[in-house]
């Protein structure tokens, strides 16, 4: 039957069909990532030595990656800087700007103007992986999401991660943020030997805010009674990427395993990887081979940023207060401040070989539970479903 022999209502009937299917198009159209990514949902894993320095295991360890949710890690280790200089401390108040609201889930869910602490900021990163909570760190530290980026790009290559760049502070799908799973385990050993002040923040098994609590996406945790945290990532081109780590008989390895089809697949490997390589860690101290060159000398002084070179790294220093926070502190003094700079220094600054801290109690108690022989606890209490379902299957448009 032809269009024009069609009854009036048919031909309406068609028409609206037609137009329905043309808006979905243009709507899908419009809903892509501005960089059009590759799928690389391909296994990439290493396990290295944090005391030794030396490569217990690597496949892969040099391919580029997305590394999704896990360059939160990133976001915290500028932001641990922030605190180490005195720069804000666990209390300072953030404002939620409409971009960090209309980030998609996973998210905390704040209304724009609306504010939340540093600490609660971060309990929701290393546990919801809020995606509006990083965009959330990334304004208040540098006043731009695209800002923040180039920070952590520059304190990447400072701390010899040459082959690692981000864009955003979430790693919400974009082409151009990439990296390695040997990058992400030199990122692994340098949290915990910069900020072991900070590090406990990765233990954290459920974050309660408003009325709900989050449970932790890393299942791993306290596997072995020796998985003691670090983060999760998932994108549909990147598959469910974890960067995680194990202390336990004076040893401690850190993991990375990237590229896996389900979260299950995901842990079952790095149970393996952590159950294989943990007795062969280094006993005793941290090695100098071992330690990662820190990006700078921390203060309370604000300080220029050295450009980022890309065939050497560089070392970065805690930044200077955004021109609107400026103001603010301006503002509250009535007067404006004359502030110090310094000058980044061009030699490596040696990192002080971490104190091991051991487990919280809480921690430990939660490890007994989560021995080998018992399944592994689930990443989300039963109310909230639909979170957990989010963080495992939101496709965020990337090719298939």
């Amino acid at each position: 039957m032809t269009f024009q022999a069609m009854t009036p209502w048919r031909a309406s009937f068609v028409r609206a069909i037609a137009a329905i299917a043309l808006v979905l198009g243009l709507s899908l159209h419009l809903a892509a990532p501005a960089h059009a990514i590759e799928n690389l949902r391909k296994y990439a894993g290493i396990v290295v030595d944090a005391k030794s320095g030396e490569v217990l295991y690597e496949e892969a360890g040099d391919s580029k990656r997305y590394p999704a949710s896990v360059a939160k890690v990133m976001t915290l280790y500028v932001l641990f800087q922030e605190l180490s200089a005195g720069n804000l401390s666990l209390s300072t108040k953030m404002t939620v700007s409409k971009h960090a609201a209309s980030a998609v889930p996973t998210k905390l869910g704040l209304r724009a103007g609306s504010t939340i602490s540093v600490e609660d900021a971060i309990k929701s990163l290393v546990t919801l992986s809020a995606n509006d909570m990083a965009r959330v760190i990334a304004e208040h530290i540098s006043g731009t999401e695209s800002k923040f980026a180039e920070r952590m790009t520059a304190t990447a290559r400072a701390m010899g991660m040459r082959n690692t760049t981000y864009r955003n502070a979430s790693g919400l799908p974009d082409g151009g943020q990439l990296t390695t799973v040997r990058d992400q385990a030199i990122l692994g050993i340098a949290i915990y030997q910069h900020f072991p002040q900070y590090y406990e923040f990765f233990q954290t098994k459920s974050f309660s805010y408003n009325g709900k609590t989050y449970g932790n996406h890393n299942r791993v945790l306290g596997y072995m009674g020796a998985v003691d945290g670090i983060k999760t990532g998932y994108i549909n081109a990147a598959g469910s990427n974890l960067l995680t780590a194990a202390r336990k008989d004076n040893r401690h390895i850190v993991i990375v395993a990237f590229g896996f089809n389900s979260a299950g697949a995901r842990d079952e490997k790095v149970r393996q990887l952590v159950a294989n390589y943990l007795p062969k860690g280094r006993r005793g101290d941290y090695l100098q081979t071992a330690m990662v060159p820190q990006p700078g000398r921390q203060g309370n002084s604000n300080v220029q940023v050295a450009v980022a070179q890309p065939t050497q790294p560089v070392f970065v220093m805690p930044m200077p207060l955004p021109g609107f926070r400026l103001a603010e502190l301006a503002a509250a003094q009535n007067g404006i401040a004359q502030p110090q700079v310094v000058v980044a220094s061009a030699a490596p600054v040696p990192a002080a070989a971490p104190a091991d801290i051991g487990l919280q109690p809480a921690v430990q108690a939660a490890a007994v539970l989560a021995a080998p022989t018992q399944a592994p606890t689930p990443a989300y209490p039963s109310q909230d479903i639909i979170g957990a379902w989010l963080s495992d299957t939101y496709n965020l448009g990337s090719p298939p």
